[in-house]
């Protein structure tokens, strides 16, 4: 589920870098999770709150429908203390419309229970609702699904819900010198082998200083896959882009795209005889952090399929 923020070990991260998403959501043959850490910093609001009937907590999409008629489904939990921002008093799966106190939790963890503790992060409010963008069982941490477990930036995995509350408390408190200059991340390959044999498993972490030097080792590498890797990492260090720009001359035609893609995302305007970008270059610009309907609220420009760069900033949902 989440994650949390902690010092890297170097060990995690010289992992090859791919996309996922978090809660298992299988994207094209990959899984991708975030750290408690990325979430601490991206999400607009965290609340810990206390589920107040018991929730059977089941997949949406299939049972929208039925589930709009079934009363059994509108349960509520209560902020009990807000950590970030602002949270409604109200947080639930709710189907009913109109109610601006309720926000919908989807996921497919164990049945919670009366009393259990959750620590929520919510998104930016878009017409009066905000979404959940995680919640984790703080009554049972370590009742979540295979990669589904909250990890910190390691990609350790958590033990108690103190250590965790802990790791939040003290990224909430990080001085503004050691804050990553963007809420996008990286993206490296998870520690953990995935239990599914045919799919690759992508670890979302915060882009603190101490992972540019990572980065910037694999932009030397020999390996053309690392390169491409690391340009892609590096577009969350903005005062890097001179290292990227010098990829523009790599032997390797995708790293030189990859570096193209890159400038383009940091603001360099392409000329007017220069080819369309192509996203297709790496997969993560496919399936990572440039996604259209993932990271929303992101703080950063992405590249659409027919190579258009937006401008910075959340996308506008209609």
């Amino acid at each position: 589920m989440t994650i949390t923020i902690k010092a890297i070990r170097a060990a995690c991260l010289l992992l090859m870098i791919a996309p996922t998403l978090s809660h298992g959501v299988a994207v094209a043959e990959s899984v991708m999770s975030c750290s408690i850490e990325w979430y601490t910093d991206y999400s607009d609001g965290i609340a810990i709150c206390e589920v107040g009937d018991a929730i059977d907590i089941r997949p949406a999409r299939k049972e929208q429908s039925a589930a709009r008629d079934d009363k059994r489904d509108i349960k509520q939990c209560r902020s009990i203390e807000v950590l970030k921002g602002s949270a409604n008093r109200a947080i639930g799966v709710r189907w009913a419309p109109g109610d601006d106190d309720c926000i919908l939790l989807t996921n497919d963890s164990p049945t919670l229970e009366n009393g259990d503790r959750l620590l929520v992060f919510v998104g930016v409010p878009h017409h009066g609702k905000r979404a959940v963008l995680e919640w984790v069982n703080l009554s049972r941490i370590q009742a979540h699904r295979d990669l589904d477990v909250p990890r910190n930036n390691e990609c350790v995995a958590f033990v108690s819900s103190t250590e965790l509350l802990r790791l939040v408390d003290s990224r909430l408190s990080l001085v503004q010198e050691r804050r990553p200059a963007s809420k996008r991340g990286v993206i490296f390959a998870g520690k953990e082998s995935t239990p599914w044999s045919d799919r690759f498993w992508y670890f979302i972490r915060t882009a603190d200083p101490e992972v540019k030097a990572i980065c910037l080792n694999q932009l030397v590498s020999p390996r053309p896959g690392r390169r491409a890797n690391a340009i892609y990492n590096l577009i969350s260090f903005p005062e890097e882009r001179d290292r990227i720009r010098e990829r523009l001359f790599d032997a390797d035609s995708n790293v030189r795209e990859c570096a193209r893609v890159a400038l383009a995302l940091l603001g360099d305007r392409s000329g007017p005889s220069d080819p369309p970008l192509d996203r297709t270059c790496h997969r993560l610009f496919e399936i990572g952090f440039e996604v259209e309907f993932h990271y929303e609220d992101g703080d950063w420009r992405r590249i659409l399929v027919d190579g258009t760069v937006t401008d910075a900033g959340p996308l506008v949902r209609k």
